[in-house]
């Protein structure tokens, strides 16, 4: 049985009988390479009302952000997400200047509803990241 050079994934061959232990092996190798890289966290932060430049939010992990989305407890439109290596977004009418550290996100905009940092207002993201 042939296997892929990167991950030493089963190759099966026309040839081959049909056994389940090749497509078995293949999903634990799949399942170990996602559990050792992938890192995804979910939680809430309260707006405190500041917002510009001088006033970026962020967040902070312990693995590189590469997904973010952050949206507001009330308003199903009231939302964003980015991607990492953006710099700009567009959230509430508002630009939103992003920036990607190793192990986080900033952003900031000209006013708190598009800096989802409004006073006393709760704010929910989900980030996916990797361990690299």
């Amino acid at each position: 049985m042939h296997q892929t050079t990167k991950y030493a994934l089963n190759l099966i061959d026309p040839a081959d009988e049909f056994s389940p232990d090749p497509l078995n092996e293949n999903a634990q190798i799949i399942d170990a390479a996602l559990a050792g890289n992938l890192r995804w966290k979910y939680g809430s932060y309260v707006g405190n009302g500041q917002s510009g430049e001088k006033n970026p939010r962020t967040l902070t992990f312990d693995f590189k952000p590469l997904f973010v989305a952050v949206t507001h407890e009330t308003s199903a439109s009231f939302r964003d997400w980015w991607v990492r290596g953006e710099k700009y977004g567009f959230a509430n009418s508002a630009s939103t200047y992003l920036t990607w550290t190793d192990n986080g996100v900033s952003w900031y905009s000209a006013g708190d509803g598009g800096q989802f940092n409004e006073q006393s207002k709760k704010y929910y993201y989900l980030v996916i990241g990797s361990k690299e």
